[in-house]
């Protein structure tokens, strides 16, 4: 996959640092995650043009409505770039173009349409630092967000919901509150109800003086292994690799997602022409393992990725679009919530769809037993 990289800033929004600092905070990262996402089956490469681009117009110009209603970067700005960089850069055998704005005013990503290049057509492209900050700040990494917006390109939805109101949760009870849980690159949210000292959200702030601080999260949202459904879609995983189970007792062993070797990764259940119910095998390994973070005062902590090694279950419907849940982690209705973290550890079992799925060990390679209910 080769992409066109294209670095823009703006007259009220100029960087104030180079291009090539902008780059070390996510490029090589990005190409990384990509291509051990894929199990070296993709081989990405980055064309890079350095040197800001300055956009003729404010940022406000360029901005519009994005699914999610929020109001971003759009296909003006990708259109913009390719022209002010069309004289000197041969846009000749890409596929993507992604254009970064700089991270000190802009974050998150948004993925956009295809641009006409002096070449000719390029079929899609991505804004990496999106959204205006509410203040400018430190730079910051974004690889994750560019490599869930290049895949996009490659065919992959949103699992998040583009309706905020669909995931809308109830007042907790006093000294308990709702965790929001991310799964994979393409973000399969759910939340759970737990105690705001709950020892798994623990971390430990490390300050620039060697003092330490205890503190805890209130979301987890760094489990980025991508999902196992994901990379079957994009071929990253071989078919025998994928067990389909229709007998009405199962025993499966799974390989840990993130490094299955020839081990089978992913199992599928299939429940109606265009239903299934997929299970995989989520260990501390891999991009599961969590984020280093470092904030304005040099403090440094990392976020946890899975706080519980062992099974997820998640169902997927194929006639839902972007943005519209087409994927819900199992026991999730609908509206988000789940009753307690949705990673389940040995003698723990969900019921969805008329199959119950139990976990009977769970050490690396994780024995479960798929069994179909009386109707």
């Amino acid at each position: 996959m080769k992409v066109a990289v294209l670095f823009v800033d703006f007259p009220d929004a100029a960087a104030q640092h180079s291009t090539r600092r902008e780059a070390a905070l996510g490029l090589q990262e990005t190409e990384e995650r990509l291509e051990r996402y894929s199990y070296g089956k993709l081989d990405v490469e980055f064309g890079v043009r350095h040197g800001w681009l300055r956009a003729e117009q404010g940022y406000r110009h360029y901005l519009a409505d994005t699914p999610i209603g929020d109001v971003g970067l759009a296909i003006d700005i990708v259109r913009e770039a390719v022209q002010l960089a069309d004289d000197d850069f041969d846009f000749d055998g890409y596929q993507q173009v992604m254009v970064i704005a700089p991270s000190s005013h802009f974050g998150g990503g948004t993925a956009q349409g295809g641009v006409d290049t002096d070449e000719g057509p390029i079929a899609r492209s991505a804004v990496t630092n999106s959204f205006r900050l509410d203040e400018d700040a430190n730079t910051v990494g974004w690889s994750k967000t560019a490599a869930h917006e290049l895949v996009h390109g490659l065919g992959l939805l949103d699992m998040y919901p583009f309706d905020r109101s669909r995931h809308n949760q109830p007042d907790p009870p006093t000294n308990r509150i709702w965790v929001p849980t991310s799964f994979g690159l393409m973000d399969l949210l759910s939340y759970f109800l737990t105690n705001e000292e709950d020892p798994r959200l623990a971390v430990t702030w490390y300050w620039p003086d060697g003092t330490t601080s205890p503190g805890y999260v209130d979301s987890l949202q760094y489990a980025d292994e991508m999902l196992a459904w994901s990379r079957w879609q994009l071929g990253w995983l071989k078919p025998d690799q994928i067990q389909c189970v229709t007998d009405k007792h199962t025993t499966v062993t799974l390989a840990p997602l993130a490094d299955p070797g020839q081990g089978t990764a992913m199992i599928a259940i299939p429940v109606s022409e265009s239903k299934l119910i997929v299970i995989e095998n989520r260990r501390k390994i891999g991009y599961d393992t969590g984020q280093e973070y470092t904030d304005a005062n040099g403090g440094q902590v990392t976020f946890p990725g899975l706080v519980t090694e062992g099974i997820l279950v998640y169902t997927v419907d194929t006639t839902l679009e972007n943005g519209d849940l087409p994927l819900k982690v199992a026991g999730d209705s609908g509206n988000g919530l789940v009753d307690g973290y949705p990673i389940l550890t040995s003698r723990q079992s969900v019921t969805t769809h008329g199959y119950t799925i139990t976990v009977i060990s769970t050490t690396p390679h994780t024995t479960i037993r798929v069994t179909k209910n009386p109707q």
